[in-house]
């Protein structure tokens, strides 16, 4: 399956490649901000925001029907998702707040009702992209504004780097994660870093 997510109006799209059809469609939220799904439980999780701009919405969603399994509010902005597999977490950047929001899972990450710890880091003034290397428990975090990327420990939730990047970093920020190297589109500086 492929999960599409359009922005406005906010719909999330399970497409069926091989059969080329459109499986489901699951209107969420105003506007859809990013998608990403674990490819082994097959949950999508979506993040939303409202015209408004106070708050946004995680949705988990069943990926082979579309179903809503479960939504909590987060922090607001053009959230971004990153989700580290390996320790059962989903992170949520939330740029007009300046955190990023770690949705710990208790139960449900493969199945059976969801429960969730929310615990949430300020990381950066406006944290856009977000990216996650489950084989060396780091969070990379891109902000849109100071332009740098800030390299997080997973467990201790303690800062180790932050690099500079050319303006306008975006999310989703991707992970290499048998070289190590971290890929990111920077929108204003016009470049690959």
């Amino acid at each position: 399956m492929l999960y599409i997510d359009y922005e406005f109006p906010s719909v999330i799209v399970g497409f069926d490649p091989i059969r080329g059809e459109v499986r489901w469609r699951r209107p969420l939220g105003n506007i859809a901000t990013d998608v990403e799904v674990d490819s082994t439980s097959h949950h999508v999780y979506a993040t939303t925001s409202s015209f408004s701009g106070q708050q946004s919405t995680l949705f988990i969603l069943d990926g082979a029907t579309g179903r809503v399994l479960f939504t909590i509010l987060t922090d607001a902005g053009d959230n971004g998702i990153a989700l580290d597999m390996k320790r059962q977490q989903v992170y949520v950047a939330s740029p007009d707040s300046g955190t990023v929001d770690v949705f710990t899972f208790l139960s449900g990450w493969q199945s059976g009702p969801i429960h969730i710890m929310l615990q949430r880091l300020r990381i950066g003034a406006h944290p856009q992209g977000l990216g996650v290397n489950s084989r060396l428990g780091r969070l990379y975090v891109a902000d849109g504004t100071e332009h740098i990327v800030t390299v997080v420990d997973e467990e201790s939730g303690h800062i180790l780097v932050t690099v500079p990047i050319a303006n306008g970093p975006l999310h989703p920020l991707r992970v290499d994660e048998a070289t190590g190297r971290v890929y990111i589109v920077c929108s204003t500086g016009r470049e690959l870093d």
